[in-house]
């Protein structure tokens, strides 16, 4: 059970079915969703039974709100939508402007803190509207159903990918950055030549996604990023882009001959999940070409070493085998997530979820870099780059 200043709130259950009918059998009540109203108990009993079962299946549901002497207030909580989960709210009417709302969603919301919330809301319903700020969440554009058009308010906060995408885009795409030009650009190529449909995860910007379409496949880009998704509409190139996350790829099973992740992998903590994720969209034979920092020789604490007192010059390798899962500064004021893992981990989990390697490059860095980084050029013989290419197998 939860607990505010003024409320209780706890998971509804098979014996709640008279407080349910007080509140969404009440014309008054549920004025601005008359669709959702439960007037028969058939129906009462259905809802309590899928809240229930999404309850247990989820660990998120539907509380019932009492006052601290039991009088049934209304209720809110949570629907699941896939990895999201949706606030909602509904208040009695004897019980309107006394705050009741703010304070048993804030209450709910605090169960909810790391995880993706959102709450849609009509228009012109401007009371929750208003407890949707004071809980804080924030406007994030506009959408509809078969009821109409409705406003979303989420609690994520801006990532470190949406802060530091102009800084991305500036030093990395449309011809900025060397590695791409010369070296990542004419991999895609190579190993890419002849796919269909091919999916890129993680297409930031769009350049490899664009590199792929040019070569004659239909192409679809996903990225979790507004910033990187409105510059690749922008910049075009006939590729068909998504917003959504890797470890719940939007997308039917077998729908690709292709998947390409490039310097993504490295940057998602839950990576198990998205290989599997991966290999699900891939038909049988489909190839996955994953590009990734070198995880042995570009391990954090890695680095070329000019030992003056031993009179040696040697690279440095960082402790490989130790998994290191946090944040990295890329540039100066420029820290993104970044976790290291060792070579066998990637390997491993590929095999389990039926991504055979059929072929791997370690590619000395190109000219264009070493001429932009003079520290690099007595390393040139150590990659930066590691590309791993596997076929979906069953």
């Amino acid at each position: 059970m939860l607990q505010s200043a003024r409320l209780n709130l706890r998971p509804v259950t098979s014996a709640d079915g008279d407080a349910v009918e007080l509140v969404y059998a009440d014309p008054e009540t549920m004025a601005t969703m008359l669709w959702r109203m439960l007037p028969a108990r058939d129906l009462v009993d259905e809802w309590l039974h899928e809240r229930i079962a999404e309850h247990a299946r989820t660990g998120y549901g539907i509380y019932l709100v009492t006052d601290h002497d039991g009088s049934v207030i209304g209720f809110c909580g949570f629907i699941p939508r896939g990895d999201r989960l949706e606030i909602g709210w509904v208040v009695r009417k004897p019980y309107w402007g006394l705050g009741f709302a703010s304070e048993a969603a804030d209450a709910a919301l605090s169960t909810a803190r790391d995880r993706d919330v959102f709450a849609a809301i009509r228009p012109g319903n401007a009371p929750s509207i208003r407890v949707a700020e004071k809980i804080g969440l924030t406007p994030a554009g506009e959408s509809e159903d078969e009821h109409g058009a409705l406003l979303l308010y989420v609690n994520t906060p801006i990532s470190a990918w949406d802060q530091h995408a102009g800084w991305w885009q500036r030093e990395f795409t449309d011809g900025a950055d060397p590695e791409y030009e010369e070296q990542i650009l004419p991999l895609i190529d190579l190993h890419l030549a002849g796919a269909r449909r091919v999916l890129d995860v993680g297409c930031g910007e769009g350049q490899v996604a664009r590199r792929v379409a040019a070569l004659g496949a239909e192409v679809v880009g996903l990225d979790p990023t507004v910033a990187q998704l409105a510059l690749a509409i922008e910049r075009g190139g006939g590729v068909f882009y998504i917003r959504g996350v890797a470890d719940a790829l939007p997308c039917r099973t077998g729908a690709f001959d292709a998947v390409v992740m490039c310097l993504v992998i490295e940057h998602i903590e839950q990576f198990q999940v998205v290989l599997a994720e991966i290999a699900r969209v891939l038909e049988p034979g489909g190839r996955f070409l994953l590009l990734l920092n070198h995880p042995l020789l570009q391990t954090t604490g890695s680095g070329w070493v000019d030992d003056h007192i031993l009179e040696e010059q040697y690279w440095r390798i960082g402790p490989y085998l130790l998994e290191d899962l946090g944040t990295e500064e890329v540039s100066p004021g420029i820290e993104l997530p970044f976790m290291h893992r060792p070579l066998s981990r990637y390997v491993h989990v590929m095999g389990e979820v039926g991504l055979l390697i059929d072929d791997m490059d370690e590619p000395a860095p190109p000219p264009g870099f070493l001429a932009l980084a003079p520290e690099y050029r007595d390393a040139a013989v150590i990659p930066r780059l590691m590309v791993i290419r596997a076929r979906r197998v069953e």
